[in-house]
């Protein structure tokens, strides 16, 4: 792919961005890129000067604002790879929180949490196994399970029927 070189915005005639996400400083006549630093949040960052100013900028933000239309005025930059510090303009498109949201458990980075590690879980994996046992036995009603357990009939019933802890 053919190197290509915009003006940064807000910064034009001092820095460019190229489309294969490399930036570097024009004023200074070298026209070298510029060594980007990785951020804490794992993404490439540049450090741009202007009126004895600094901001630091995510280099794949600086991409996609150059080269990539955003009818949808969309807020976030999404690396459709998932490798943060890929900033290729073709690994990147404008999306929304949620739309970056989905991407990231789509493509496997964010994985849900499940059973005795989610944030609401009330009961354990054997409970679980408890309820579908007795269940299992035809001995017992939804309603004299939940009293067993202790917890209320709706959730016996997703327990049973795989709404809740279908991993189990």
């Amino acid at each position: 792919m053919e190197e290509i070189w915009k003006d940064v915005i807000s910064y034009e005639g001092i820095y460019e961005v190229s489309n294969l996400g490399r930036v570097r400083s024009i004023n200074t006549g070298r026209k070298k890129p510029l060594k980007p630093l990785l951020g804490n949040n794992g993404y490439f960052k540049i450090n741009l000067y202007k009126d004895k100013k600094m901001s630091a900028i995510n280099i794949h933000r600086l991409v996609a604002i150059a080269f990539i239309i955003n009818d949808g005025n969309k807020k976030q930059v999404n690396h459709i790879d998932g490798n943060k510090i890929n900033n290729n303009v073709d690994n990147l498109e404008w999306v929304t929180d949620s739309e970056n949201q989905k991407h990231s458990y789509d493509i496997g980075l964010k994985v849900g949490r499940k059973g005795t590690s989610h944030h609401n879980c009330k009961i354990t994996e054997e409970t679980v196994i408890k309820i579908r046992e007795l269940w299992n036995t035809g001995e017992y009603v939804q309603r004299e399970i939940a009293e067993i357990i202790g917890i209320n009939t709706n959730n016996v019933w997703k327990i049973i029927n795989g709404v809740r802890w279908k991993h189990i």
